[in-house]
This record gives structure tokens, C-alpha cells and sequence, in this order.
């Protein structure tokens, strides 16, 4: 979940109780269980003195525990997700560095299909994605974070049944993670030839088609 945390203004306190409040009954409505919103509440209220000016909070949870707690530069969205796998790009996008304009487009391989396939193997070094919040792209997932496919009959040949389905941006973070791989945002003005805004630098020249 994303907090605006911000203090800037008189009833900033009451402004950033109101917004968990919302937060919270929007997780116990998607069926968050009540010991990991609770530890949501007590990482929201961690008693630290509040730092003035704009700023915002990314917090993942999972059996009754925070497993990360970030702070962030500038008041996020007010977005709430419960699903399989954190949704980590709102974190990304203000955190991670903008992508160099030193590649040229023949140096990579990109569209969604391509990339996810190459993620599968382990041979991403580093990832250029253009940030689509609207996006509705979907890949199947496996509980190893390599096993990722638009085709859920490849991870059924796996011996997977039934696999989540889950959003593409949070299963290509997992994967990318699990293969230590780096990730650039791209902005997309510059970078409209990427095929499905998403494109690898790959570690090994020879499996590059």
C-alpha cells in the first residue's frame, strides 16, 4: 500500500489518519487478514517524530508482517493492493534512475513476450521499462519467481496448476530481482520504438535472435 504522509499544512496529522483509515478498510475489503493489517497500522503509527514537508509511504506486508517499510521523496497515489505478488512499480518509479540515452535500439530485445522470455532464462542484465500505471498486461506466475509466461499451458507443462495470474510489471520485478538483474525507466517520448514499453539488455551476446 502507498501513504501520502505529507506534513505541510495545519491538519496534515488529521489529513494522513483519514487517508489510512481509507487505506485500511479498503485492504479488510479485499480480504486482508486483520494480523497484517494490523502490523500495516502499527508501521503507519511507528511513533518517529513527523518530518515536515511533502512525502509519502510504500509499505508490503504479507502473515502479519511488514517486510519492507520505504519512504519516498514525494506523496505517492493513493493506491491499495492485495494480491500474490507486491506492487512495486509506484516505489520504482520514484526511486529508481531514468534510463541513459546510450543504448542504441539494435543493443536490446524488446515486447512483453520476448522480454518475459529471456527473463524465464536469467539472461536479463538490465531492464528499460516506460512506467504505464493503466496498463492491464497480465502474466501467469509460478511459485519459483523465474517462472513467468503470457501462456499458462508453459507453466502447466511445468507440473504448475492453476497459476496466478497476477499484473506483468510486479511478476517482471520479481523475476528481474531473483536474477539480480538492474532496472531503467525510460521516458517514453524518447523511447516509443520499445515494443510493449518494455525491453532487456541481455547478459550474454549469443542468445541475443
Amino acid at each position: 500500500m502507498y501513504l501520502d504522509t505529507s506534513q505541510d499544512t495545519a491538519g496534515a496529522a488529521r489529513a494522513v489518519e483519514a487517508r489510512w483509515f481509507a487505506a485500511r478498510d479498503a485492504l479488510a475489503d479485499a480480504g486482508c487478514d486483520p494480523l497484517t493489517v494490523h502490523a500495516l497500522d502499527d508501521a503507519v503509527h511507528d511513533h518517529h517524530p513527523p518530518v515536515p514537508g511533502r512525502h509519502g509511504l510504500a509499505l508490503f506486508a504479507t502473515a502479519g508482517e511488514v517486510i519492507m517499510r520505504q519512504a519516498l521523496p514525494e506523496p505517492p497515489a493513493a493506491i491499495v493492493a492485495y494480491d500474490p505478488l507486491p506492487h512495486a512499480m509506484p516505489m520504482i518509479v520514484q526511486l529508481a534512475r531514468d534510463a541513459e540515452d546510450d543504448a542504441a535500439p539494435d543493443q536490446f530485445e524488446d515486447g512483453l513476450a520476448e522480454v518475459v522470455g529471456h527473463l524465464s532464462r536469467g539472461e536479463v542484465e538490465t531492464l528499460l521499462l516506460i512506467d504505464d500505471p493503466s496498463s492491464t498486461e497480465r502474466l501467469w506466475i509460478g511459485p519459483d519467481p523465474l517462472q513467468l509466461s503470457d501462456d499458462p499451458e508453459v507453466l502447466n507443462r511445468a507440473g504448475i496448476r492453476h497459476p496466478p495470474l497476477v499484473r506483468a510489471d510486479a511478476a517482471i520485478l520479481r523475476a528481474l530481482t531473483a536474477a539480480e538483474g538492474s532496472i531503467r525507466l525510460v521516458d517514453p517520448a524518447g523511447h516509443h520504438h520499445l515494443r510493449g514499453g518494455v525491453a532487456a539488455l541481455l547478459r550474454y551476446a549469443d542468445v541475443r535472435r
